[in-house]
């Protein structure tokens, strides 16, 4: 498969063909003044550069004029996730049902329609279809989707890089039958499609609707991508020393409370903590008397530092 930055989906075909059929022999319901599909997405993990699991759910209003074709724009910065692990569904023949093996599978889908008296609902899978033969960065999504009341529906998709490296979701020539909600939920993990930008910071998704009828509508869904909050670097203590006036010293990497700790044969000789600031410190211990000693400081949340001297 092409290893483009993002990925772009094009064309997808939601055929409730009983509805369909419905539209055809029936007349059609009035149009509403109305046409302004919501689409609403989340990312989990929403955090940078990380393979991402997507929920997208498209609704519209009873009433309103049905959808022919959405535009879902995704801006630069997303990736296509180099440690996917699913498989692809071979493509069926003409006249065979899509069945995909369970290691293509990449989410779920539903679907609610409403027309002409009719309300089914729709449940089914996401499976990956593979590269797209001709198209450069390109490659398929095949949704199966299963209604109690009118069987089997498919969608396939295509998804493409764009030439500004961001990616365009397309769902075209759709039926005159009003969905009023459609939910794509893509996995996470080794079977993410998509890496989140690697850049912290706010991000738009753009949505562009046309309905049956010409009417046009457009959206745009602000999301973030949120770094973890950066740990406080923590003290470090170097370049310990003890004089034999008993004056301790060491440097500091930022401001600590620190522990100086002076012993003598197993024996604890001196302690005491103090304030030390960043850079150069001297902390006044008491005079010792002549022998081997070891001085020990720490640095509160930081390291810690021994060092043994000969005094005389």
């Amino acid at each position: 498969m092409e290893a483009p930055r993002v990925l772009r989906a094009r064309t997808a075909l939601l055929r409730l063909a009983p509805l369909a059929c419905a539209a055809a022999l029936l007349p059609a319901a009035p149009a509403s003044a109305a046409f302004a599909p919501q689409l609403s997405i989340n990312f989990s993990p929403a955090t940078p550069g990380a393979p991402t699991a997507i929920t997208a759910t498209q609704t519209q209003q009873p009433g309103e004029t049905p959808a022919k074709t959405v535009i879902v724009s995704f801006p630069v910065g997303f990736a296509p996730n180099p440690g996917a692990k699913a498989t692809i569904c071979p493509p069926p023949d003409s006249d065979s049902p899509l069945r995909c093996p369970p290691s293509s599978q990449l989410g779920t889908a539903t679907a609610d329609a409403d027309a002409f008296g009719y309300q089914p609902h729709y449940q089914g899978w996401v499976y990956f279809g593979g590269p797209i033969a001709g198209k450069i960065g390109a490659f398929g999504l095949d949704i199966l989707l299963i209604s109690d009341q009118f069987g089997e529906q498919n969608i396939f998709a295509t998804a493409q890089l764009r030439p500004d490296g961001g990616y365009d979701n397309v769902f075209d020539n759709l039926p005159n039958a009003l969905v009023t909600s459609f939910t794509l939920s893509l996995q996470g993990g080794d079977l993410a499609l998509l890496q989140t930008p690697q850049k912290c910071g706010t991000y738009n998704i753009g949505a562009q609707y046309v309905s049956q009828n010409g009417d046009t509508s457009s959206q745009s869904i602000p999301f973030n991508i949120t770094c973890k909050p950066t740990a406080p670097a923590k003290p470090k203590v170097s370049a310990a020393g003890l004089a034999r006036t008993g004056v301790a010293s060491f440097t500091l990497s930022k401001a600590s409370k620190v522990t100086v700790t002076i012993t003598r044969g197993g024996q604890r000789v001196k302690r005491r903590t103090v304030q030390g600031t960043k850079g150069a410190n001297k902390v006044k211990m008491g005079t010792l008397r002549a022998g081997r000693y070891t001085v020990t400081i720490a640095a509160a949340g930081g390291n810690t530092v021994r060092r043994t001297v000969k005094i005389g």
